[in-house]
C-alpha cells in the first residue's frame, strides 16, 4: 500500500466557500490554511486548532469529502478536503505567519494567484459534475434556467411505495434511494434526487393515470388545503457523503365545479401529476393560494437544493 504523508494544509468549505490564506511562506500566493499536526492530533483537530490560532475563528468540521494527493520530492503528500461549519465569517491575520485571509467562492478562488498545488486541488473539487437523478422535464427545466451545467441520470430506481410511516419519511426514502442508484459506479460526481407528492389528509395522493382517478383527487382538492411534500437527497459519489432534507408547501385550492375538473381533466395534464394537477401549466387555474417554496410545488425546491450543495462545495450561482 502506497504511503501518503499529511500535508500541513486542508481544503475547508463552509457555505460554499473555499478558505484561503497569503503567508510568509507563500508570500503573493494564496494557499490553504494548515500546520503541524501535534501527536494524539487528529487532522481534524489540528485544522481547527491551527485556524482558531491563525485566524481567530471557531470551525466545526462536519464531513470529510476526500482528498487530494501531490507529489512533491520523493514524497506524496495528502491534502484532506473538509466541510466545515464557521461561527464567523470575520477573519483576523496574524502578524506573525499569516498575511492576509479569505472566504472565496470556488469558482472565483481559480482566478487568484494560486501556488499550484493549490489550483491543481480546487481544480480537482471544481471539475466535480452534478448530476441529477431524475428523468422528470420538469426538474430538468428548473436546472436549466439557473444555467447551471449537469447531467441527467435517471438510475433505473422505480418509484415504488415505501414502507415509511409518514409522508416526509416516504420521500426521503425514495430520493435517497434515487440517489444512491444513480451515484452507483460514478467518479468525480455529486448527484440530485428528489421525489415529491402531494398530501391530503394525510394520505399520499399519486399520479392518477386515468381520469376517472383524476376526477376523484380533483373533487377531493377542491376548496381544501392539502401539503406537497419533497424529498431531497445529495451524495457524493467519490466519498459516498450523504446530505437530505425535506420541504413542505401547503396549497389551498379554490372551490372547483363538475364542468371545470371535467375541462381540465380533457386536457390530459393531470393523468402524469402526482395530486393530479401541475402548477406550472393549467393547474395554476385552480390554486387560490400557496405558502412556502412556489419550487417546490413543481417539484424541485431550489433555495433548499442550493443549500444543500453548498455543503458539497458547490455553488449554483
Amino acid at each position: 500500500m502506497e504511503q501518503l504523508t499529511p500535508a500541513a494544509s486542508a481544503l475547508i468549505i463552509n457555505k460554499g466557500r473555499v478558505l484561503l490564506v497569503r503567508s510568509n511562506t507563500t508570500q503573493e500566493q494564496w494557499a490553504f490554511p494548515g500546520g503541524k499536526q501535534e501527536e494524539n492530533e487528529t487532522p481534524q483537530q489540528t485544522v481547527s486548532r491551527e485556524i482558531k490560532e491563525e485566524l481567530g475563528i471557531d470551525i466545526e468540521i462536519k464531513m470529510e469529502l476526500g482528498s487530494f494527493v501531490y507529489a512533491a520530492g520523493n514524497r506524496r503528500y495528502e491534502i484532506r478536503c473538509f466541510v466545515a461549519e464557521a461561527r464567523s465569517l470575520d477573519l483576523r491575520a496574524d502578524p506573525g505567519e499569516i498575511i492576509e485571509a479569505r472566504w472565496c467562492t470556488l469558482r472565483k478562488s481559480l482566478d487568484l494567484n494560486l501556488t499550484s498545488t493549490t489550483r491543481e486541488a480546487l481544480e480537482k473539487y471544481t471539475s466535480r459534475r452534478l448530476i441529477l437523478a431524475s428523468t422528470s422535464p420538469r426538474r430538468r427545466e428548473l436546472l436549466e434556467k439557473l444555467g447551471c451545467s449537469f447531467q441527467v441520470e435517471s438510475g433505473g430506481v422505480e418509484e415504488e411505495s415505501s414502507s415509511a410511516a409518514s409522508p416526509a419519511e416516504h420521500v426521503s426514502t425514495l430520493a435517497l434511494r434515487k440517489a444512491l442508484g444513480a451515484a452507483s459506479g460514478v467518479k468525480g460526481a455529486v448527484v440530485v434526487a428528489a421525489d415529491t407528492v402531494v398530501v391530503l389528509d394525510g394520505l399520499i395522493l399519486e399520479k392518477p393515470g386515468t381520469p376517472e382517478r383524476a376526477r376523484e383527487m380533483l373533487v377531493a382538492l377542491s376548496g381544501n388545503e392539502h401539503q406537497v411534500v419533497t424529498g431531497l437527497a445529495v451524495v457524493d459519489a467519490d466519498s459516498g457523503t450523504v446530505e437530505q432534507d425535506v420541504v413542505t408547501t401547503r396549497v389551498r385550492f379554490r372551490h372547483l365545479g363538475e364542468e371545470l375538473i371535467g375541462r381540465y381533466v380533457a386536457t390530459g395534464e393531470p393523468l402524469d401529476k402526482a395530486g393530479a394537477y401541475a402548477i406550472q401549466g393549467r393547474g395554476a387555474l385552480l390554486v387560490d393560494s400557496i405558502e412556502g417554496c412556489y419550487y417546490n410545488v413543481v417539484g424541485l425546491p431550489l433555495s433548499a437544493l442550493s443549500r444543500l450543495l453548498e455543503k458539497f462545495g458547490m455553488d449554483l450561482f
